[in-house]
């Protein structure tokens, strides 16, 4: 038979090996970091990538062709 202290365990999102809850604290901050991260990722990429779309953007009105087949079904 089954303890509360097992069921609680087998039900629990997350479970501490450490008996302080500074680990928690930890993994708040690091995932912080890594958000952060992600986001200065993010906005490099689409700024790096602005003139780009900016351009083919800016030429699509003046082209009537389209660089891919159109599809017939």
């Amino acid at each position: 038979m089954d303890t509360a202290a097992d069921i609680a365990k087998e039900s629990a999102d997350l479970i501490l090996l450490q008996k302080d809850l500074m680990v928690l604290q930890g993994g708040v901050i690091e995932g912080r970091k890594v958000f952060a991260n992600i986001l200065k990722y993010i906005r490099m990429g689409a700024s790096s990538n602005f003139g780009n779309m900016f351009s083919v953007l800016g030429q699509a009105p003046f082209c009537h062709s389209f660089p891919w087949p159109q599809f017939r079904y």
